[in-house]
């Protein structure tokens, strides 16, 4: 089951696994679900459900089960050589685990296969035009649910046609003959400081002239005329640079493109421009907040950038809650933006409250190191949400969400859906902590002791893992262990596990809190000594029956202007690359005042910046809080 893509033509080997680690399934309709919606991508272990994968995007993926199969779905446009390439990572101390690929085409047919078996294996293929499928799945031998793989798949971009700067052609009976697809280029000089081209447009086509290399620092001006020799408006996307320049044809006849020297570089003895007459897709044109393409919340935003350095917006109707981890983090992946109905830039990860927001894609990256455009379509990671466990049986008056059970916000405003029902598992009594791995199990601890179906008794000090085969109102699957409290010095009553989460792609990613005050092995020796303000890391964690570890104080509450008198109740981390943008998400167990701001339970706050994210997201008091599908 997949878990996001990133575009692949720079730096993807660097980011792939950071980017798998972001992206969980997000499910935000109304209707409850009773199988695999809140599980990452499952079902896609058959041809019909097969995952679609994109030209030049990686993405990746978990086997949460020893039999899982995955399948991919792309379609080739145009007879090419295709290239297929999948790469697993150890996690948590594994080794990779290793893969089998193979390859089909429309009919279901085997293609090309590579069981080797290795950690890096690839297939290369002379494919014809059509729909073609992928299936990786893990090769025999120990399986380990947190290992993840990324998976590729390329085919040579085809090259614009140029119909060539055909002299003369510096006047309007003159134009060279063009069509859409075919690149504008030629050369100025002193005796030549006019080109034209023209081509024949429908009354309706959405139009631009695009760059054809964001490093190509262009140097014409270019203006627009009707069948009627009309200038038409060629608007401007990203005025400084670079550039983009686009329009809607208001007559169907033939067009004018006029190419002048921008008049900083006249009179230069060479001056030379370039760009592609481009008929943009149907949800352009999207360039600008007003003209925003209406979407629903979804996993991933597969974003369609028509020509080199594409900027689009979107709209969507969005809930208080509603995490958007890949925005807002200004890198070449995620070039993502959030905006108010009121055009402001949100900050930040989380919705704070039900709303329309806008989304600015950027199809241009700049920072020191590069400079660049994305072109054709970018998978970007996209929504996922907020999971609670409430306190108390009936929350939100729904007679049917009970104390050990697992919430998530229903589109319509102050319902809940039930994503982990506690009863179908055999779970008694309350769930006092959660954390949503990337892999779609669920880790948490029980307010109290209770027998658990394959393990006996498991203690509040300990942590057990759900590994899902459904959720919903039809939760099946298995328990397994994930830490013992008591063989890392857990054991007392202050000691129970209130609050938990992993933090990825570090060496000792476990945090918790807990509901009283205790002391554990401190990892430079001796004893570390905590209270309920704290957070704790887990040091050279073994994790399994026999857990083994040490502690270090990773949050001393005390330092915290007003946190040592509050107890923390619930942790949950937006996991962003890169990872200083990400957001440690806090709830505390009373009505507190820290750090100069006042607050409830019922609130969601920044466990960073000590400032709110979510004022009342819940109606009641929770016990738990994660980041989910």
């Amino acid at each position: 089951h997949i878990l996001g893509a990133d575009n692949m033509n720079r730096k993807l080997i660097a980011l792939v696994f950071v980017v798998l680690s972001a992206l969980l399934l997000a499910q935000a309709g109304g209707a409850a679900a009773t199988s695999a919606f809140f599980i990452p991508d499952e079902p896609n272990d058959t041809f019909a459900t097969a995952t679609p994968l994109f030209q030049s995007n990686s993405t990746g993926g978990y086997f949460l089960t020893a039999n899982d199969l995955d399948y991919y779905r792309f379609d080739l446009p145009s007879d090419n050589d295709v290239y297929v390439d999948a790469r697993v990572a150890g996690e948590h101390g594994n080794p990779p685990q290793p893969v089998e690929l193979r390859l089909y085409d429309a009919s279901y047919s085997l293609i090309a296969e590579n069981l080797t078996c290795d950690e890096d294996l690839s297939l290369s293929e002379p494919l014809t035009a059509g729909t073609y499928f992928v299936l990786i799945q893990r090769c025999p031998g120990p399986h380990y649910i947190d290992n993840s793989y990324g998976l590729y798949v390329g085919w040579p971009q085809a090259v614009p046609p140029w119909p060539g700067d055909v002299e003369p052609n510096d006047t309007p009976a003159q134009a060279v003959p063009v069509a859409y697809g075919d690149d504008l280029r030629g050369w100025f000089s002193d005796t030549d400081t006019t080109d034209y081209y023209k081509f024949a447009g429908q009354a309706g086509d959405q139009i631009a002239l695009a760059l054809t290399d964001v490093s190509f620092r262009d140097k014409g001006t270019f203006t627009l005329y009707d069948p009627n020799s009309d200038l038409v408006t060629l608007n401007v996307t990203n005025v400084n640079w670079p550039y983009d320049l686009w329009a809607e044809l208001p007559l169907t006849g033939d067009y004018l493109v006029k190419a002048t020297p921008s008049s900083a570089y006249y009179g230069d003895g060479s001056i030379d421009y370039d760009r592609v007459l481009t008929l943009t897709g149907g949800d352009e044109p999207n360039n600008t907040m007003a003209t925003a393409t209406d979407i629903t919340l979804g996993p991933r935003l597969p974003v369609t950038h028509d020509y080199l350095c594409d900027t689009d917006w979107f709209r969507f109707e969005g809930r208080a809650g509603d995490v958007l981890a890949g925005i807002n983090t200004d890198t070449a992946i995620e070039n993502v933006y959030l905006y108010r109905a009121d055009g402001s830039y949100l900050p930040g990860h989380v919705l704070p409250a039900d709303g329309i927001y806008y989304l600015k894609v950027s199809g241009y990256y700049d920072d020191k190191w590069d400079s660049y455009c994305n072109e054709g379509v970018v998978v970007y990671p996209f929504a996922e949400a907020l999971w609670v466990s409430p306190t108390a049986n009936k929350f939100a008056g729904d007679k049917t969400i009970r104390q050990g059970d697992i919430v998530t916000r229903k589109t319509t405003a102050g319902q809940w859906q039930i994503v982990f029902d506690a009863s179908d598992v055999g779970i008694t009594k309350n769930v006092n902590a959660i954390e949503v791995m990337p892999n779609g199990s669920i880790l948490m601890s029980l307010a109290a002791a209770q027998n658990v179906p394959g393990l006996g008794e498991v203690q509040p000090q300990d942590i057990i893992r759900f590994i899902p085969t459904s959720l919903g109102d039809n939760t099946a699957g298995t328990f397994e262990w994930f830490l013992d409290g008591s063989d890392v010095g857990l054991t007392t009553s202050g000691e129970r596990i209130d609050a938990i989460y992993m933090q990825r792609d570090i060496e000792n990613p476990l945090r918790i809190s807990t509901t009283g005050s205790g002391s554990v092995p401190r990892t430079s020796g001796g004893t570390l000594k905590f209270a309920d303000e704290d957070i704790l890391n887990l040091v050279g964690g073994i994790f399994g029956a026999n857990s083994a570890g040490t502690w270090r104080m990773s949050l001393d509450g005390s330092t915290v202007p007003g946190l040592a008198k509050e107890d923390i109740s619930n942790l949950a981390r937006v996991e962003t690359y890169p990872a200083h943008d990400s957001t440690l998400l806090t709830g505390l167990d009373s009505a507190f005042k820290v750090n100069n701001v006042s607050g409830t339970p019922f609130d969601v706050m920044d466990g960073d910046l000590w400032q709110p994210v979510i004022v009342g997201f819940t109606p009641q008091k929770i016990d738990a809080m994660a980041v989910g599908s």
